[in-house]
């Protein structure tokens, strides 16, 4: 697994008029340390990076949508000339597959643009161009026995909110990270902007089930030439077709629900490969 960027000295805006994008980047940015405020338009915009110049407290990285109503990121950028220092730390976030928006963006001057669904690694090679090399996150130190302090990082994607507060009561402990995403779609966007260790996938959900998610998981993966993390399919059914079609999918094993603390603790620490450090 690549380190992640140390942002911790970072002061970011972030500028979308969609909240799931916003959701997905405060929480990658966060992740690395950053301080992230937000805005939803192109004027709010201006008028916070005015504020904050003029405090004496400038951002250091703007994220701009754009597309954003009333005033686009286009013309954000344009406004931006005038303080050529912020265009240069400017990242432009455009829609996907659109050409004529990639040759605006050149036109636009700002420091680098990525393109929607925006990855980790178009995103930590974006915010490398504009910023500089940011150092990396110190590793932890490995305990007396060999065992890696390192939380391991899971999601897990449930829309049933009782099932997660009880993964999450289940992984409360230092040994765990744990975020959720309510759909498969939100959990596909979650994984490519965060690296994770282990995926817990519900197989059936709203808007992508858990079978689709998967299959898109595994093909970013492998577009990517990524690790493969381990997917643990969970279903309310213990039936063997259920098995083999989550399996087929690109799930490594699968959980029955209800199942129980020990039971999940030790299947995620199966597929990884680690040893139980923390009382199960």
């Amino acid at each position: 697994m690549s380190a992640p960027l140390d942002l911790k000295h970072v002061k970011v805006l972030l500028a979308d008029d969609d909240s799931t994008t916003r959701s997905l980047l405060r929480r990658t940015l966060g992740a690395w340390g950053a301080t992230v405020n937000e805005t939803t338009d192109g004027a709010e915009t201006l008028v916070e990076l005015k504020r904050a110049r003029e405090a004496g407290q400038p951002y250091g990285l703007i994220l701009l949508d754009a597309r954003m109503p009333a005033m686009d990121g286009f013309e954000v950028a344009r406004e931006l000339r005038t303080h050529p220092a912020e265009l240069q730390h400017t990242i432009l976030m455009l829609p996907p597959d659109k050409a004529s928006e990639l040759v605006r963006a050149r036109e636009a001057a700002v420091g680098a643009h990525v393109v929607k669904p925006i990855s980790r690694i178009d995103l930590t090679s974006a915010i490398t161009k504009v910023i500089g090399e940011a150092p990396a996150a110190p590793a932890q130190p490995a305990t007396a026995g060999g065992e890696d302090r390192t939380p391991l990082r899971v999601l897990v994607v449930e829309d049933n909110k009782d099932t997660c507060q009880l993964i999450e009561y289940y992984l409360d402990s230092p040994e765990f990270r744990v975020d959720v995403a309510e759909n498969g779609g939100i959990g596909v966007d979650l994984y490519r902007m965060m690296e994770y260790d282990v995926v817990l996938m519900d197989v059936m959900m709203p808007i992508m089930d858990g079978y689709m998610a998967t299959d898109a998981i595994r093909r970013w993966e492998k577009k990517n030439a990524m690790r493969p993390a381990p997917i643990i399919a969970m279903t309310a059914y213990a039936r063997t077709e259920d098995a083999r079609k989550s399996l087929r999918a690109g799930c490594d094993a699968y959980l029955v629900k209800p199942f129980t603390r020990e039971v999940l603790r030790s299947t995620i620490l199966k597929q990884l490969g680690r040893r139980a450090t923390a009382k199960v």
